[in-house]
């Protein structure tokens, strides 16, 4: 049995260049049926720590693989322009749908007068606070946000440290 591939982290240039996880391995995966859509668990599974602890964007591209983009900057466009970090060639897509910024240690999703809307699990918003599992509508796009920081050097994230009185 061989392990399954990993999830190539993107450059900071277009994630359209970049590798992509195979239709076949995301099912293999798959908990569910294969034609089902990959989970955020699922998504979480195949993307590579160093993208999962300081946030990414995952997302099923055209062919049905997925497609992993970390949060590296202050800010990312979401949209059908030329423009966008993230791209969809989609009528139901905005040429600048939204913006994902980073403030601080948080991540923001805001709506860039989409005609359609940005939704956050299911919700119309013009603006939300991600946390780790937040799905965002874009369109008929869903783009999975995952944040899942590692414990710093020498700590067990399952043991509160003892330290002397």
């Amino acid at each position: 049995m061989t392990a399954p591939p990993q999830a190539h982290e993107l450059p900071e240039a277009s994630w359209a260049t970049a590798p992509r996880i195979a239709p076949d391995t995301v099912a293999a995966a798959a908990v569910g049926a294969p034609e089902s859509a990959p989970t955020a668990a699922q998504m979480a599974a195949l993307a590579p720590a160093s993208a999962l602890a300081d946030g990414c964007l995952c997302f099923e591209d055209e062919f049905g693989g997925v497609v992993v983009v970390p949060i590296s900057g202050p800010a990312m466009r979401v949209g059908r322009g030329l423009a966008a970090d993230i791209s969809f060639e989609d009528p139901t897509v905005s040429r600048r749908h939204a913006l994902v910024t980073r403030e601080a240690s948080r991540v923001r999703v805001l709506d860039d007068r989409s005609l359609n809307g940005l939704f956050v699990n299911g919700a119309r918003v013009r603006s939300r606070v991600l946390v780790d599992g937040d799905v965002i509508g874009v369109g008929r796009h869903r783009l999975h946000y995952l944040h899942r920081p590692q414990p710093a050097h020498g700590e067990d994230a399952g043991r509160p440290s003892l330290q002397a009185a």
